[in-house]
């Protein structure tokens, strides 16, 4: 494992290259795109990741003197193994896999219910006392307990000792387990358990053990990374910055959550071309070089709306966001237009800057939304060329733009069909022949 000081270098060097010419928070670059991020994979989760696919090979097949060093390290229980507690001193590279495994154990407790099923011994998540700092060790257990009874210790977890979330009678404890506690250390792991609950219980979650874990994937490192990048912290994307900027500046409510999510994650779709990719993202997060922003920045800028200019109007306004993508007379030409050729939905500026066509249906309102994003991106290119738009050439490059995202995802092209916001043609087909602006981007 590279140094903290060597990972925080190629970090800052990732994350400056990332976001040159962008201005980003830092937590933002490491967020799901769904939350509201860029989706950055942490340098140091990803390497830890690689050191627990190679735990992943040892558990399947030992057939080899490192696996077989780490079997004898654990105990003879590789998925035991955790840093500091050791039966024999490893090298340094074997060291550093069991310390980045140990820092997943640590993370996989804490994931959906599985604190439930994971050994509690050793576990930094289980402890009593003052801020759970005493933890269940072998001090706890005691060395006459390690010695008579180390194997069933080691496999205890708190499913063994709990019937429907309650902790077992000391009697029945002792019984069930097989491990002779004293009173004592029984109200002490006890109060370990009450408190585990408390943090880590989530209505409805499941819980897996290490084992099926690691039998459910075939090979790789993405499962354990999205473990360890687990935060028992929620991010409500309602709340971001950008999606209520979004909203006031468009003069429109924010939509649900799930149309919020969607709307924010459509940049990072792959069977988008990346010029369509940059504008969305800088679209969604209200970073575009627009006049009246620019004109802030640079001495003598132009802030006033392009497309004004182009069309000779007179008293030509700032460019702003909502006015060049809404209400710019040519804009608004454009737009009706659109809507009147190709939507079943009337020209409403809360339809078109959320794409919530159907509210509550993302079937619906994603192929719809890509669709009206895809039309201002061409708007926006426009701009870029102070190029006057026609509704012509708007709805060529719209549909050819579709018909490649059709042709490249087979997901997309069935939510494009089944579509019910465009307006189908009739044609040859029963319905359009699907090659044509004019014949809807349901079918086109």
């Amino acid at each position: 494992m590279p140094s903290k000081n060597t990972i925080r270098t190629l970090s800052e060097l990732m994350e400056n290259f990332v976001t040159k010419g962008l201005t980003f928070a830092r937590d933002r670059l490491y967020r799901p795109l769904r939350e509201g991020g860029l989706g950055l994979i942490t340098l140091e989760q990803y390497v830890q990741g690689l050191h627990c696919s190679w735990f992943k090979r040892a558990y399947n097949c030992m057939n080899d003197n490192w696996k077989y060093d780490l079997y004898w390290a654990g105990g003879g229980n590789i998925l035991s193994i955790k840093k500091g507690c050791l039966s024999k001193e490893l090298g340094t590279v074997l060291t550093g896999l069991i310390d980045s495994y140990t820092d997943f154990q640590t993370k996989y407790t804490q994931y959906g219910n599985n604190y439930e099923v994971v050994p509690v011994l050793n576990n930094v998540n289980f402890g009593y006392g003052r801020n759970q700092s005493i933890k269940l060790d072998a001090n706890f257990f005691g060395m006459d307990l390690m010695r008579t009874h180390s194997g069933t210790i080691n496999k205890l977890c708190w499913k063994d000792c709990t019937v429907n979330g309650t902790f077992v009678g000391i009697r029945m404890f002792n019984e069930h387990t097989g491990i002779p506690l004293n009173r004592e250390q029984y109200y002490d792991i006890k109060s370990a358990y009450t408190r585990a609950r408390k943090k880590f219980f989530k209505e409805g979650a499941e819980h897996m053990q290490i084992a099926e874990f690691l039998s459910s994937f075939k090979k790789g490192s993405r499962k354990f990374r999205k473990i360890l990048g687990y935060e028992l912290k929620e991010y409500d994307i309602l709340k971001l910055t950008q999606v209520n900027t979004l909203a006031r500046i468009t003069n429109t409510t924010v939509p649900s959550t799930e149309r919020v999510k969607n709307m924010y994650s459509i940049w990072g779709r792959a069977y988008l071309n990346n010029d369509l990719r940059v504008f969305l993202l800088k679209y969604y997060n209200n970073i575009l070089g627009l006049g009246n922003r620019i004109a802030h920045f640079v001495q003598n800028a132009e802030n006033r709306c392009a497309f004004c200019l182009v069309a000779n109007n007179p008293d030509p306004v700032p460019e702003s966001f909502e006015h060049l993508f809404f209400s710019c007379p040519v804009t608004q030409n454009i737009l009706k237009k659109f809507f009147q050729k190709f939507i079943t939905k009337d020209l409403d500026a809360e339809i078109f800057f959320t794409g919530s066509g159907v509210p509550g249906n993302e079937k619906e309102n994603v192929p719809f939304s890509l669709a009206l994003d895809i039309l201002r991106y061409i708007l926006w290119q426009c701009k870029l060329n102070k190029r006057m738009p026609t509704i012509a050439n708007v709805s060529d490059e719209v549909n050819y733009l579709i018909n490649i995202i059709r042709t490249t995802s087979k997901e997309m092209s069935e939510l494009f069909e089944h579509c019910t916001m465009f307006i189908r043609r009739n044609g040859p087909d029963n319905g359009g022949d699907g090659g044509d602006a004019d014949d809807g981007h349901g079918r086109g």
